[in-house]
């Protein structure tokens, strides 16, 4: 496993996260509006567009061209350049809180692009990842069963975006040495959770 292109994004629960139902959760603009992760799994030509609540920086809301209500994420963690608005080729790992228990891996991107600010020119809505539908994998509700260690140091915290090969060698190793022996099942799903 490649930790150093791999990002955990953690989003609002929903069974399906394709347009049909309002993701829940505690992330506070989950109460005042519908999430748009509540498409990340809905194909547009060929494409799965994922959102998550990534944080806005100083750099973004200052660098030319983008829009001060523009999310970003640091990407440069990785692999892109400072200059990068993208980086290619990246497993991006999607987590949200079980309504019963706590977090839990709900799907996968494999060889996605993800960006440092949602791309503001793009006819679709916002996404911060993009993958082909064909490398997108939605875990079913049922066996949404690995746990993710959260708050805790050294594992993810309250932000949405979790950089692991920055933890790979602390206390999350056993957890990252269990998730990667884990996401070969979740490859037998597809974007819709059904086997392929």
């Amino acid at each position: 496993m490649n930790w150093d292109r791999t990002v955990f994004l953690h989003i609002g629960w929903a069974e399906h996260y394709d347009g049909t139902e309002a993701p829940t959760g505690g992330h506070a603009y989950l109460r005042q509006a519908v999430g748009v992760e509540a498409e990340n799994f809905l194909p547009v030509d060929g494409w799965c567009y994922g959102y998550a609540p990534v944080s806005r920086t100083s750099e973004g809301r200052s660098a030319p061209g983008i829009p001060v209500a523009d999310r970003t994420l640091r990407i440069e963690k990785l692999g892109a350049a400072l200059y990068d608005y993208e980086v290619d080729r990246v497993t991006v790992i999607w987590t949200a809180r079980h309504p019963e228990r706590g977090p839990v891996i709900v799907g996968l991107f494999d060889g996605a692009t993800v960006y440092r600010y949602m791309p503001p020119d793009e006819p679709v809505r916002p996404f911060i990842a993009k993958a082909r539908v064909a490398d997108c994998h939605l875990v079913p509700v049922s066996q949404r069963t690995f746990d993710i260690t959260q708050k805790q140091k050294g594992f993810p915290g309250m932000a949405a975006a979790w950089f692991p090969a920055q933890h790979q060698d602390g206390p999350a190793r056993d957890m990252l040495v269990a998730v990667a022996a884990y996401l070969p099942s979740v490859h037998r799903y597809s974007h819709t959770g059904e086997k392929h």
